[in-house]
This record gives structure tokens, C-alpha cells and sequence, in this order.
């Protein structure tokens, strides 16, 4: 039997040290911070427009309808006594894709993903699909406004800040959408960010799942092997070369990130999500409610 000779093998590289880790955020909200400098004039007139939409929509409810495969569990009957009932929905990124979303009318559309405005077959139908919707409001990146305006001319856009800075932040830009985010990169934040500053007095969540961190797998060459799962999209397979420690120190933030809203009046539709910044609560238990309050 020939041996196996372990030194020629390739080694794993280890995670970065907690040092090298605080510093490289520290220089990177540095140069973030610059970045923002540099840009805010240029986008200034159009984040003021958002921010005048303050508490806008007190009083009213909202249904944010996330992209996570249990927003499929959602039954279109539900959907439709919510909206008959005055609620209001909320789509993300691919929304055209959702079946929970297929025979209602969206009030609020947002995507925080470039991949909306590229050109490819998906992207001509999502246009497509929002234009079917009246009076609609959109929120965008700020960067992404005018591919937005050109594509979908019929449409109201608003834009948020996409300068992310977690540590070197002035207190009071808070979570307000027209300043640098305190959050990560992901679209499920921006519409809370989005649905809280708009005032909404009750905001309902499903298809927040996040479930990354239990879908993954390593390969022998080092690699992590993701299975991404989408309402309406079935499961698809993403690779990329990342140390377990930091994958799930990412996975750990972005659930640290959620916590940041759990202040608000945020209810989570689905049993079983691991978001748990928010407390559980039936669908069919706040149309009863909501129903009873309308005296049906």
C-alpha cells in the first residue's frame, strides 16, 4: 500500500485573528466614510425626498413579503382577505417570482440587488410585472436611481443610502434611510428600514428566513458549497472560498443586524424561521383580528 505524503497537501488557510479582523472594519469604515463624503452632495436632493416621507403611512399595516421559501406557505386566499381588509404589501427583488405575490397588488416594491436592473430575461418580466401595479412606491440605491427611472419611467422612486458604516457612526444618523446604514448589505434590512420610517403602525413578516447557515457544505479543495433557497426559484448552488469561522461570523452579524428593529412593532409570520428578533404570530390570527376591528 503507497503512503499518502500529508506534507505535499494543501493546508487550509485559518480565519483572520480577532485583531486583524477589528482592523480591517476600522479601515474599512474609513474609507466608506470617504466614499460617502465625496458622494452625498451629488445624491443630497434625492435622500432629502426620502426622508420627507417620515411617518407617512401611520396608522396603517404592512405585510413584507420576503423572497425566503416560507413566504410560499402563505396561501393566495389570505394574501387577498389582507388586502381586502386595508393592508398593505410590500415586495422584494424578484417579486414576480413569488407565488404568494401573484394575484395582489403591491403598495411598497424594494431591491437593494443590481441584478434587478441588468439585462436578462428575469429582469424584463419583473419590469413587466411591476408595471402592473397602480400607484406604486419603489426604493432603490441611490446609485441605481437612473438605470430605475430609464427602465420604469411610470413609476414613483425613492432612494436609500447604500454607504454602509458600522462602527465609525455618528449617533444621531440612527437607522435613518438617508444616512450611511448601520446594517449589512442585504435587502430584508433595507425594508425594514424602509417600513419603520414610513411610520407603519403594525409590520408583518414571511419569507425572512435566513437560513444560509444551516445550507452549506465543504468541498475537499477548501470551498463552500451554499444551497440557496427562493420562493418560486426551487434551490440553487453557489460556491465561493471562505472559512467556516468567517461564514458564520457573517451569519451572526446579519442576525445581530435584524435585532437592531426589534424595538418596533414587528411581527414574524413564519413559525420557523431562526429570525428571532421578532415574536411569532399566526396569519390567520391577525386577519381574524383585523376583520374583528373592521366589524366583518
Amino acid at each position: 500500500m503507497r503512503s499518502v505524503k500529508i506534507g505535499r497537501m494543501k493546508k487550509p488557510i485559518p480565519p483572520a485573528s480577532n485583531l486583524t479582523t477589528t482592523a480591517r472594519r476600522l479601515k474599512r469604515d474609513i474609507e466608506v466614510f470617504r466614499g460617502w463624503s465625496e458622494n452625498k452632495k451629488r445624491y443630497n436632493p434625492l435622500l432629502k425626498r426620502t426622508a420627507a416621507l417620515k411617518n407617512s403611512r401611520m396608522g396603517r399595516s404592512l405585510l413584507i413579503v420576503a423572497n425566503g421559501p416560507s413566504s410560499e406557505k402563505i396561501s393566495r386566499d389570505s394574501m387577498r382577505e389582507w388586502v381586502a381588509s386595508g393592508g398593505e404589501v410590500m415586495g422584494l427583488n424578484w417579486a414576480h417570482l413569488n407565488p404568494a405575490l401573484s394575484e395582489i397588488p403591491l403598495t411598497l416594491y424594494l431591491s437593494a440587488d443590481r441584478r434587478m436592473v441588468e439585462e436578462s430575461d428575469e429582469s424584463h418580466k419583473l419590469r413587466h410585472y411591476l408595471k402592473t401595479h397602480k400607484d406604486l412606491l419603489a426604493f432603490v440605491p441611490e446609485i441605481r436611481i437612473m438605470r430605475w427611472q430609464e427602465i420604469l419611467p411610470g413609476i414613483n422612486f425613492y432612494v436609500f443610502c447604500r454607504f454602509y458604516i458600522k462602527y465609525l457612526r455618528p449617533p444621531w444618523w440612527g437607522l435613518q434611510p438617508h444616512y450611511p446604514k448601520a446594517f449589512t448589505s442585504q435587502t430584508g434590512l433595507h425594508a425594514l428600514q424602509i417600513s419603520t420610517w414610513l411610520g407603519y403602525k403594525a409590520i408583518y413578516l414571511v419569507g425572512f428566513d435566513n437560513s444560509y447557515f444551516r445550507e452549506f457544505t465543504r468541498t475537499k479543495g477548501g470551498g463552500i458549497v451554499k444551497e440557496i433557497s427562493h420562493a418560486g426559484e426551487g434551490v440553487q448552488t453557489h460556491q465561493s472560498e471562505i472559512d467556516t469561522a468567517t461564514y458564520l461570523e457573517i451569519q451572526a452579524s446579519l442576525f445581530r443586524d435584524y435585532w437592531k428593529f426589534s424595538h418596533k412593532n414587528i411581527w414574524n409570520l413564519d413559525p420557523h424561521s431562526p429570525t428571532d428578533a421578532f415574536p411569532k404570530v399566526d396569519f390567520s390570527t391577525v386577519l381574524k383580528e383585523l376583520n374583528q376591528k373592521l366589524g366583518k
